[in-house]
């Protein structure tokens, strides 16, 4: 399962954007549900994707 990741506060800001791998054996199974959370520090080291910077995200910016 890959969980993806965007900061917290503008899900546009690029230089946040990851995902985690998440592997469970043998789940769900019947009648279950898998519930995954991921979390990060950060946003990638020397990002280069252009875009919404974290220094310039004001209010609602990126949230639908």
């Amino acid at each position: 399962l890959m969980v993806p990741l965007h900061y917290i506060h503008a899900c546009y800001v690029r230089s946040h954007y990851n995902s985690m791998e998440i592997g469970i054996q043998d789940a769900p199974r019947p009648n279950e549900i898998l519930y995954a959370l991921v979390m990060g520090t950060g946003g990638r080291v020397h990002s280069r994707l252009g875009g919404l910077t974290k220094d310039k995200v004001s209010v609602n910016d990126g949230q639908r």
